[in-house]
């Protein structure tokens, strides 16, 4: 909560090539949910060959996470940018925290973003 209360660099994500996409927050997912039911990016999943990115244009989280994952509303409007990917480089003015899993990565101004070549086999039960 308090993270979500600072003022927070810009971000700027170039993914594939294409033009940049700014904002205050960055997820970047695989998986399509995470902590449960709460969908992060309607295009992520474990059986895609891209990765899910949603980035936050206004400062303030708040809106976001009623809105995104309390209300399942998984649509791109004003202050919220959905993008599918499979190579990005995301940029900051300043270092800023970066979180892997929830658990702390590193710090910096810059990182590399993108699917492994190699791959990990999955059982999934039959449903």
């Amino acid at each position: 909560l308090r993270a979500s209360l600072r003022t927070l660099p810009r971000l700027r994500a170039e993914l594939d090539g294409e033009g940049p996409v700014e904002g205050h927050w960055l997820i970047v997912a695989r998986a399509g949910h995470y902590g449960g039911r709460f969908r992060v990016h309607p295009q992520a999943g474990l059986l895609h060959d891209r990765l899910g990115l949603v980035m936050v244009r206004q400062r303030w989280l708040l809106p976001f996470l009623l809105g995104h994952l309390g209300l399942n509303l998984h649509r791109e409007r004003g202050g919220v940018a959905l993008r599918g990917f499979r190579h990005g480089r995301v940029e900051c003015e300043q270092p800023v925290p970066v979180q892997v899993d929830g658990e702390y990565f590193a710090s910096g101004r810059s990182f590399e973003l993108g699917l492994a070549p190699q791959t990990v086999r999955l059982c999934f039960p039959w449903r």
